[in-house]
């Protein structure tokens, strides 16, 4: 069907393989089957499937990216090696089942299950090439051929290899059965041309795995037979039957004898429950542990670093011949005896007189163990000691810890476990990005544990995606959670997640009285730290969406300078209590989790410091948000990302300051008010500004008041409340002209010019930017000169003074581009693209309004943003495009809804009316409100890429012709 290509991602830096379908086979047949194994591979998210990272259309040639898996497939190992392990056959089977169950679930049946479809990652199992799949329930018309045979004659099913279009996903299993039986006997269960292959398979029963392997254990040969049974009724009824009866069969196999291999020693404790999630994680860790002789899996409390390591371990049995060795530290005091611990275990008996440490080296010296030390945090030293000295003995030892931080011992590798996957925010009624996150199949599996009767379903998919989000993926935190719903709804649950510590208690009687509570965990890290540790710590709970080390040395640092908090910090991030993110080019960033801040700022109220660390925060956002008001208009995009990077902190310290000073709120809320603005933060901004104006002295002649009334006067003009924004205006310019600030009234009248356009006054607008203009001259400040520029040339468009308009957008746009001024240029690129469609060009408006709908998404001005898409929008109507056009103008209405925003500027709605409503008129009614509700469907960000030609759903060809004028 194609041909696959390895490439270079160059924007995520990786290498994938990019399948494209054959031109020829596209001519012969069509493209549908193609775009049908696209659209399976969309619909399915599984570990043991291979992904879609993208598709798409290129010179007209259909293609999907995945990953490009550093390995091989099933095919070629059993090339070389024939016949596989017992252990790793039925695991590579179980893998198999268990992504197959995934897509039989959502209804699509593979249809071609062979060794050649099964890639190995790691080691690990992918399923790949659904090339031939089946969608169960849905038209195929076109594609499948009653009589027709689709599939591998030598893993075909009997019901394939009739040509009934009926299979189910049995028919997967018998080849997976097939696939097994060539894993164990080193050929298929029958073999010939393929016209014997199919009477084989319908008619002949295969030779016992057994007469080719004689050591394959009789469980599993039974589960073989059921798995090859001729009829589909007798066959497993399900890969989750199946994957359940090989693993059955595995964990009563008994160890092979010395004639096969050496039986292994372990003392791993038995799983109760099914671990989930974390592959690729436990591949990772089983390849560092080839390369280094000491892992230490670190991680906050909680996030199943014991569960892990015993996963990983039990991966590993075959590759330690002299015993896999579990030691739980947990119990041992801290003054430690952890030599005694391991001893203990490993059947050292201690001899008075003798070092316990020198018997241990002697006991281990020439053995290939792997010795599991767990629960480390408590015991640092006398763990970096033991293990240390066992490491300088034994060469062929290696040593697998857990701990909240590494040991610090020469050589010693960390792998930092994370919490499990969550749904990103705003999925929650997207089920299929809900049902793939870890913290999610958790919840559900512990949930089920305690309710055998919960589901997760339409009613409770939202909820239970904010509870994983909300507890940080956490998987102490989710377990502790779904035991709630035996007397709680998941809603219930969510809304009761502000008190967590309370609501999160009653783990397991037999467990850790630590990991018995969610409080007892987290406080067990608090007690470990250092007073001054536990400050800091404290402290920095006032921030919230992160922080710098400037910051946190101001607000958090007790008085210390600042590299003695910078010390204090990397000591709270190697124990897993802060984490630290950084960016190419930017300063590191330090954050919580938020199930941490919760505990941290209990302890912070407890202690009595949070007045004092609060009204410290609220300093330094304050300095901040002076220093960025003062920035604004020679760097307005540098310092609009540096506040939506500090966004939370900033919000914080509004609520602190309308609590506790309002004069401060005044000052806070004035000075953020132009950046609400830029980044179309309305709904946000008008509260706040709203509420520091009426809380505070009505004053007149004060700056801060002056800048209040301005940023409230300009959001409420986007908002459609233009009663009271001009005359607000007016007052911020009044005051600003009693003090004397040139630079501020220039400000406010462009301010006021933009308000006046909003209203539909566009000579008042022309007065306001040409006063605001000539100030801006007389100052001689090239930057704001041309803002001031913009305003004078939205005005001349608004007037329909095309040629003045179009001169001087092309003057500000020749001014901006060079100095990287991308809001400057988006403005100018935009005013062209209007006087493109008034004069009736709209192939040319095209050309603008996508290059300044890319700046306007880059400066992330959303408000902006709709406009520009409207442009594009409009020019695609008067290329013949309408129905795209609308569908994208639709996606507009639904973002100004959430955005809170309106506006009726006149000359905007004459455009829209004579480029969509022409659209509307030549599509007709029924078409033109199909369309718009399409669009208020589509994701705005998602009908941006699709405007700009980013998506791999491609806009219909541009045709030439315009409407009539």
């Amino acid at each position: 069907m194609a041909t696959v290509y390895l490439a270079a991602d160059l924007k995520h830096g990786r290498r994938v393989a990019i399948k494209v379908l054959d031109a020829d086979l596209a001519r012969a047949i069509g493209p549908q089957r193609f775009r049908r194994e696209i659209e399976i591979l969309a619909g399915l998210a599984h570990p043991h499937i291979l992904p879609l990272y993208d598709s798409g259309t290129a010179a007209d040639r259909l293609y999907y990216v995945t990953p490009y898996i550093e390995g091989e497939s099933l095919r070629q190992r059993l090339e070389r090696e024939r016949q596989l392990p017992l252990e790793e056959a039925l695991r590579l089977t179980r893998e198999v089942a268990s992504a197959l169950g995934h897509a039989h679930q959502r209804g699509i049946v593979h249809r071609d299950i062979k060794p050649e479809n099964i890639l190995l990652a790691d080691g690990l199992a992918l399923v790949a090439d659904f090339g031939i799949a089946r969608a169960l329930g849905r038209s195929q018309a076109g594609s499948t051929t009653v009589g027709t045979a689709l599939g591998t004659p030598t893993y075909m099913a009997p019901e394939q290899a009739l040509g009934s279009v009926e299979v189910d996903g049995r028919a997967d299993l018998y080849a997976l059965a097939c696939v097994l039986y060539e894993m164990l006997a080193g050929v298929p269960p029958f073999v010939g041309p393929g016209e014997s292959l199919a009477y084989q398979h319908l008619s002949v029963e295969p030779r016992a795995v057994t007469d080719l392997r004689p050591a394959v254990p009789s469980g599993v040969a039974a589960a073989l037979a059921r798995g090859l049974a001729k009829a589909p009724a007798d066959r497993y009824a399900t890969a989750a039957r199946f994957a359940e009866a090989v693993a059955t069969v595995a964990m009563a196999t008994p160890a092979p004898s010395s004639a096969d291999a050496v039986r292994v020693r372990h003392n791993l404790p038995g799983e109760r429950t099914r671990f989930i999630g974390r592959e690729r994680e436990l591949a990772e860790c089983a390849r560092l542990l080839d390369e280094t002789r000491l892992l230490t899996v670190t991680g906050i409390g909680g996030c199943g670093k014991t569960r892990f390591a015993i996963k990983l371990a039990e991966s590993l049995l075959d590759s330690f011949p002299a015993g896999v060795w579990f030691v739980d530290l947990a119990p041992v005091a801290a003054d430690g005896h952890v030599a005694e611990a391991a001893a203990a275990v490993l059947g050292v008996r201690e001899e008075a007189g003798k070092d316990v440490v020198a018997m241990l080296r002697q006991h281990v010296r020439d053995h290939r163990t792997l010795l599991v030390l767990d629960n480390c945090e408590h015991l640092l030293a006398p763990c970096a000691s033991l293990a240390d000295a066992l490491l300088r003995e034994a060469e062929s030892m290696r040593i697998l810890a857990t701990s909240r931080e590494g040991l610090g011992v020469a050589g010693e590798r960390q792998w930092a476990l994370q919490p499990l996957t969550v749904p990103v925010a705003g999925s929650g009624s997207d089920r299929a990005a809900v049902e793939t996150s870890e913290a999610v199949q958790l919840f559900v599996e512990r949930a089920r544990a305690s309710l055998k009767e919960f589901q997760l379903a339409e009613g409770n998919l939202d909820a239970v995606a904010e509870i994983c989000r909300r507890l940080d993926g956490i998987p102490l935190a989710i377990e502790l959670a779904a035991a709630r719903v035996k007397v709680l709804s998941a809603d219930q649950i969510r809304t009761r997640l502000d008190d967590r510590f309370r609501l999160l208690t009653t783990g397991s009687r037999t467990g850790l009285a630590r990991h018995q509570t969610l409080r007892a965990t987290i406080q067990w890290s608090y007690d470990q730290l250092t007073s001054d540790e536990q400050r800091l710590l404290r402290g920095l709970t006032v921030f919230a969406g992160g922080w710098t080390l400037e910051a946190a040395s101001r607000v958090a640092g007790g008085g210390a300078e600042e590299f003695e908090v910078l010390d204090l910090l990397a000591r709270l991030v190697d124990k897993s209590l802060v984490v630290v993110s950084q960016s190419s080019g930017q300063d590191p960033r330090y954050g919580m989790l938020e199930t941490v801040r919760q505990y941290g700022l209990e302890r912070l109220v407890e202690s009595g410091e949070v007045g004092e660390a609060r009204a410290r925060h609220l300093v330094e956002c304050l300095a901040l948000a002076e220093r960025a008001y003062a920035g604004r208009a020679e760097d307005e995009e540098a310092w609009a990302a540096t506040l939506e990077a500090e966004h939370d902190n900033l919000r914080v310290a509004l609520e602190t300051a309308r609590a506790t000073d309002p004069e401060r709120y005044l000052e806070l809320a004035g000075a953020l008010g132009w950046f609400w603005y830029v980044r179309s933060h309305l709904a946000d901004g008008s509260q706040h500004l709203t509420a520091a104006l009426a809380g505070s002295p009505s004053d007149p002649v004060r700056p801060a008041r002056a800048r209040a009334l301005w940023g409230g006067a300009q959001l409420a003009a986007w908002q459609g409340v233009r009663e009271r924004a001009m005359p607000a205006m007016e007052q911020a310019i009044a005051i600003w002209r009693k003090v004397d600030d040139p630079i501020e009234v220039a400000l406010g009248l462009e301010g006021l010019g933009w308000a006046r356009v909003l209203a539909d006054e566009v000579e008042g607008a022309l007065r306001a930017f040409e006063e605001a203009l000539e100030l801006q001259r007389r100052q001689g400040n090239p930057v704001l000169i041309h803002r001031a520029m913009v305003g004078v040339a939205q005005a001349l468009v608004a007037l329909h003074r095309v040629t003045e308009a179009r001169a001087l957008s092309e003057q500000v746009l020749a001014f901006a581009e060079p100095r990287g001024d991308r809001r400057t240029e988006h403005f100018a690129c935009h005013f062209l693209g209007d006087c493109a469609l008034i004069e009736g060009t709209p192939g040319e408006a095209l050309r603008h309004y996508r290059r300044s709908l890319a700046l306007a998404r880059a400066v992330k001005d959303r408000v902006e943003t709709t406009f520009e898409l409207q442009g594009v929008a409009m020019s695609l109507a008067g290329l013949g495009d309408g129905e795209v056009g609308l569908r994208l103008a639709g996606s507009v209405e639904a973002e100004k809804l959430r955005l809170g925003m309106e506006s009726t500027m006149g000359f905007w709605e004459e455009l829209l009316e004579r480029y969509l409503g022409a659209a509307r008129e030549t599509v007709g009614p029924e078409a033109a409100r199909r369309a718009l509700d399409i669009g208020r469907a589509i994701p705005f960000d998602e009908a941006v890429a699709l405007a700009l030609g980013e998506r791999e759903m491609e806009l219909p060809t541009v045709r030439a012709g315009s409407p009539k004028t």
